[in-house]
């Protein structure tokens, strides 16, 4: 019976360690910022109806989830078809899941592999937990040859001003 009790302890002291020492975090009303053109587009809401991220240390997943808006689907596919001669397609609700590589109080790094047809993908997530800055690292390898982009997303602290936080970071 002793030994009952302390297998029962046991366990029971393993399960609320490990609740305590995980985390999710949400991280939501966010908006983008693309370093290829010197703009502010989709800080208006223009571009996302929900743009979120979904930090689970417990699980080691970091997760973004997107709902763009019908006008944003619109114009990127009637631009895309001008210059492709074909529709885009964009989905109105996508979710991907990253690995998380590193995490602490303040970061969070997470990454994943996607493969298309006829190239491959890695994107890398940075997160910066206190000013909710989010930098999203693409590279893209078309035949042999690697493209990188970054997109930095901006999410508000309760109702926190984006274009400020903008400010501040490159002083624009």
């Amino acid at each position: 019976m002793k030994k009952i009790i302390q297998l029962f302890s046991l366990i029971l002291f393993l399960i609320i360690t490990t609740i305590s020492h995980s985390k999710v975090i949400t991280i939501t009303n966010c908006s983008a910022w693309n370093d290829q053109k010197d703009s502010l587009r989709g800080l208006s809401k223009e571009m996302h109806e929900k743009n979120e991220f979904i930090v689970d240390t417990n699980r080691k997943l970091l997760e973004h989830n997107s709902i763009l808006t019908d006008q944003y689907i619109k114009n990127t596919n009637e631009m895309f078809k001008k210059n492709h001669g074909k529709d885009l397609n964009l989905s109105k609700i996508n979710s991907r899941e990253y690995q998380i590589e590193y995490s602490d109080n303040k970061f969070v790094k997470a990454s994943t592999d996607v493969k298309y047809s006829n190239w491959n993908q890695k994107e890398i997530i940075e997160v910066n937990l206190n000013d909710k800055l989010i930098s999203k690292t693409t590279e893209e390898i078309i035949n042999g040859s690697t493209h990188r982009h970054q997109l930095y997303s901006f999410c508000s602290k309760n109702g926190d001003n984006n274009k400020d936080l903008l400010k501040k970071i490159i002083g624009k």
